[in-house]
């Protein structure tokens, strides 16, 4: 038997608690119902990817740089070699690191659609948990600030620390499945901006096979 409870389509015969455990459909159509429904009181939210589009700001640098017409959907691997003309293996990791603290690319940057309305709805339950060197950490908090979300409580990791030390004792949104994995919170969402419908297409977010989301 088949039903729709906060926005997803699930498996009656499965359940713990209040917890879905197996689905027909992971596809959460409606975050703000499925967040009602669940009475969560607690939001973990990723950054590049999920709030901010990433990828759309680097493929607009790198075609300037190279005279190419990339969008960020076309990236799919963490070296970004599907649109890196400079070396057939992608970018050094010198170079990723220089574009995600570029002043081009925090000038550049925008928002997920409707995320920006989401998190000043729920921004008194609302946490930023995100990893980048400390040069990209701090122009994510001076982004944040100057978009009037200064008083957001902002987590910022190096890549080489797992979020699971994290206690996150509500709902994580995430775009890295190895993320989501890891992670101890208890209702976990895969956030997918590129309407990807088998979630292996990109390095970042093969492996999940739980809850998605296309849309804030």
């Amino acid at each position: 038997m088949v039903d729709i409870w906060g926005g997803v389509w699930y498996n009656w015969e499965e359940r713990r608690g209040d917890m879905i455990v197996e689905f027909k459909n992971n596809i959460v159509e409606d975050i703000r119902k499925f967040i009602n429904d669940n009475k969560i009181n607690s939001i973990w939210l990723d950054m590049d990817g999920v709030i901010i589009r990433s990828e759309d700001a680097i493929c607009e640098i790198v075609n300037s740089i190279q005279g190419t017409n990339y969008k960020g959907s076309d990236v799919r691997s963490y070296n970004f070699k599907e649109i890196w003309k400079q070396d057939p293996n992608g970018m050094d990791e010198i170079t990723i690191e220089n574009l995600f603290r570029h002043e081009v690319f925090w000038t550049i940057i925008q928002w997920q659609n409707g995320c920006q309305s989401f998190i000043d709805e729920y921004r008194d339950i609302i946490k930023i948990v995100t990893k980048g060197t400390k040069e990209n950490l701090f122009y994510k908090q001076i982004w944040l600030e100057n978009q009037g979300f200064g008083d957001i409580p902002f987590i910022g990791m190096p890549f080489n620390i797992s979020k699971s030390i994290i206690n996150m004792d509500g709902l994580f949104i995430d775009d890295n499945a190895k993320n989501l994995l890891e992670s101890n919170a208890p209702y976990k969402i895969q956030f997918l901006e590129y309407d990807d419908h088998m979630n292996d297409k990109r390095e970042w977010t093969k492996d999940w096979h739980k809850l998605k989301m296309y849309r804030w």
